[in-house]
């Protein structure tokens, strides 16, 4: 294990941020955290990043507490916030050459991996212009590219893609996945939802301080399996139809309005479990609804 944070509680004068949370992340893991504002993701990654130390609990890099040495931990660690942390007068290359030094890396060195990092957020043509004259896309991916010059062992990415295009937003996920790939350790905070089941390992949802919920990478991939609901038109919807939907095995309810019927299916529902049957003539059209994240997340955050 790479990171363990272990019961982790914080408070803020009365208040409780985070109560007894516990996270775990392994080398090349995206580690996804969900969780409506204020729900107390800020203040982990905080913790989790050596910036704040929790009122209880502790953290584990390599089996060791990181207060052992709280610098080195920081070497390992590349923070990307929401704020654009850039020099707006200065060029992306001036940029990126700054925050090297920062970590000791200067000439030739500082020089490949600007163009690397370059290659790979596709900004190589624009290395030479201004912070201030980008648009808010290319802001956010120099912003990438200068919380990981240092090759961190492990990236913190809080809502990395707020306010980018579609294209934009594709480079930021695609390059977390590659780093992934390359054994680099993700923690990913996002409120797009979407973003998260498709780039995550492990998906951890947090609401009010606690931890609620925890989705492995085989459970997500389950989840975009399974149908939440499937609305049938039929050309004529008789007491035949409707009780030989309610046959099926893997039908749980059946809810007839107007011309639709809603079927809400069990887990091992398959749509030709409708398909197959002799009433299948009398579709004229489907509406299948899948159960993904957000269902679920929408599901657990409103009790």
């Amino acid at each position: 294990m790479l990171l363990k944070a272990n019961n982790i509680t914080h408070k803020y004068s009365d208040k409780i941020a985070l109560n007894d949370i516990s996270i775990f992340l392994e080398k090349g893991e995206v580690l996804g955290l969900l969780g409506e504002n204020g729900a107390g993701k800020s203040t982990l990654i905080s913790i989790l990043s050596g910036l704040l130390k929790p009122s209880s609990g502790t953290v584990l890099f390599k089996d060791k507490s990181i207060d052992d040495d709280l610098k080195l931990f920081r070497r390992s660690i590349g923070l990307v916030p929401q704020e654009i942390s850039l020099f707006e007068n200065l060029t992306i290359r001036d940029n990126l050459t700054f925050w090297a030094s920062c970590y000791g890396i200067g000439g030739r060195e500082a020089e490949d991996i600007i163009n690397e990092l370059a290659l790979k957020l596709l900004f190589t043509n624009e290395l030479d212009k201004k912070v201030s004259t980008l648009s808010g896309g290319y802001q956010r991916r120099v912003n990438i590219a200068a919380s990981i010059i240092h090759k961190p062992e492990i990236v913190i990415l809080d809502e990395p893609t707020v306010g980018v295009d579609v294209h934009a937003r594709n480079i930021i996920l695609s390059m977390i996945k590659s780093m992934a790939n390359s054994g680099t350790s993700v923690i990913y905070t996002s409120h797009y939802i979407d973003e998260i089941q498709r780039i995550s390992d492990v998906v951890n949802i947090i609401k009010s301080g606690q931890l609620i919920a925890e989705f492995t990478k085989k459970e997500l991939v389950q989840l975009s399996e399974i149908y939440d609901s499937v609305q049938i038109k039929f050309s004529d919807i008789n007491d035949t139809v409707v009780q030989t939907l309610q046959a099926i095995p893997t039908v749980n309810e059946v809810i007839l309005a107007n011309e639709y019927i809603t079927i809400k299916p069990n887990a091992d529902f398959v749509i030709n479990d409708v398909l197959s049957l002799d009433i299948s003539e009398k579709i004229l059209d489907i509406d299948v609804v899948k159960n993904t994240l957000e269902h679920k997340y929408v599901e657990l955050t409103k009790k």
